[in-house]
């Protein structure tokens, strides 16, 4: 099915003028080109065109737009005239294969989307964004998305390609429990045969699987979106990019016919905070809470330096062990991870009943200030063997914890203003008084 290439970049210009009328932010240019990929039901298309005139560099994601007329969504998405895809034929069939972004609508600047790469396209119901995770406490990646997919022919991995990362995985792994389940995968343990290293395995089915267009030294890669997030929070072996020892570590990544493997670092003897914290028999002390949440607010700092906004920062995704008497940390579950922009976000990806108020109010949120106030949500809940959520919050927001002596109250407490720009910034809070008797680790 093909369409018109002047139509619609006329009326996705036209569709752009109207949303910017205010405040144009794009001009049309002949310097960059934007693949449009509209979805209308079953069908989708793509069309190149000139649209953009902002530059993207090196290790950085490229730039897309999102628009809706009726029940048309138009994803633009901006890539050098050099290496524009020219118009192609796109045509509906139930396949197997790549799957965007799920569910986050966001502003011009949104770099999490995926594009054609190169010339053929074949998409199931449509095209389907970055996910919006929503849903209930305790859920490790809540809210399912519909099950649409997008199968780029060239440049991915052919079957064969599965087959052999299959022998791959038997010969390289053996797997021996599992950890736990999420709603966008599970978890097992497993050692490496080669050296007897343990390790935590990722299966997450290939419908589920995010992907992010990446220009890396003036090449388009698709690259799977969880992994480039949490490669990035831990360093990323970026310019100017710092190490974060508070992170999981990432080992590799294996593609297999209908599942995609991350493998990462085991910590031994370690748990989640929720099973740690539902199963105590005794409350935390503060001494501990106060040194769990120093490292995670350390590691939030390195990742904001990373560009990376973790977005579910909650008692399932933080790990503690007890070595030497004291808790040491890791953050995981990066599949609601973002990059950070400047411009708000407009749906929210995370677990909801933390989203904080703003969400909940104005549905538009920025990074640092949700994080900040997950940190506090977390703090309180490291007292209590039932959540405490936002909406607790909110209808009673002047609190105390028994547990915690008035300086950790007044750190939580100012973590958790209504108002995001009442909130302290993540370097402020580093220097609060309540942390001034941790001795470094």
């Amino acid at each position: 099915m093909k369409f018109d290439q002047e139509q619609i970049i006329k009326s996705v210009q036209a569709l752009i003028s109207e949303k910017y009328k205010d405040a144009p932010i794009i001009q049309p240019s002949s310097c960059y080109t934007a693949v449009v990929v509209e979805v209308v039901l079953r069908e989708a298309w793509t069309s190149g065109g000139s649209l953009m005139n902002q530059e993207c560099s090196e290790d950085q994601p490229l730039e897309h737009l999102h628009l809706q007329q009726n029940h048309s969504h138009y994803f633009i998405v901006k890539v050098p005239d050099s290496g524009a895809p020219k118009m192609v034929e796109v045509e509906t069939e139930n396949e197997e294969g790549l799957q965007t972004r799920r569910g986050c609508k966001r502003k011009a600047g949104d770099h999490n989307v995926q594009t054609p790469n190169k010339k053929k396209v074949k998409v199931e119901e449509g095209l389907q964004t970055r996910r919006c995770c929503k849903g209930k406490a305790g859920d490790h990646n809540v809210g399912k998305p519909k099950r649409k997919k997008v199968k780029v022919e060239e440049g991915l991995q052919t079957r064969e390609t599965f087959i052999r990362n299959k022998e791959y995985f038997e010969a390289t792994y053996k797997e021996l429990k599992v950890l736990g389940h999420g709603g966008f995968g599970r978890v097992l343990k497993a050692v490496r045969l080669s050296d007897s290293k343990p390790v935590a395995i990722k299966h997450i089915p290939r419908d589920m699987v995010t992907y992010v267009l990446m220009n890396r030294h003036n090449q388009r890669t698709l690259e799977v979106s969880e992994v480039v997030m949490m490669k990035r929070a831990a360093s990323g072996n970026c310019q100017n990019s710092l190490l974060n020892p508070a992170i999981i570590g990432f080992e590799e990544l294996i593609e297999l016919d209908d599942e995609l493997l991350i493998v990462m670092e085991h910590v031994e003897d370690a748990v989640d905070l929720q099973d740690f914290v539902t199963s105590s028999t005794e409350p935390m002390l503060e001494h501990d809470a106060k040194s769990i949440i120093k490292q995670v607010l350390d590691a939030a700092v390195i990742m904001q330096h990373n560009n990376v906004f973790h977005s579910d920062i909650k008692r399932d995704n933080i790990l503690v062990s007890f070595k030497d008497e004291r808790p040491s940390v890791k953050i995981i579950d990066f599949g609601c991870a973002n990059f950070i922009f400047a411009t708000p976000y407009e749906s929210f990806s995370g677990t909801e009943v933390f989203a904080p108020p703003e969400v909940w109010f104005h549905r538009v949120y920025e990074a640092e200030p949700t994080t900040v106030w997950q940190i506090g949500l977390l703090l309180s809940n490291l007292f209590r063997a039932h959540f405490y959520q936002t909406y607790d919050h909110v209808i009673n927001s002047t609190f105390t914890l028994n547990n915690l002596s008035h300086q950790g109250n007044d750190f939580m407490s100012r973590c958790m203003k209504v108002s995001p720009k009442l909130r302290p910034s993540l370097k402020d809070l580093q220097l609060h008084p309540w942390f001034n008797d941790l001795t470094p680790p």
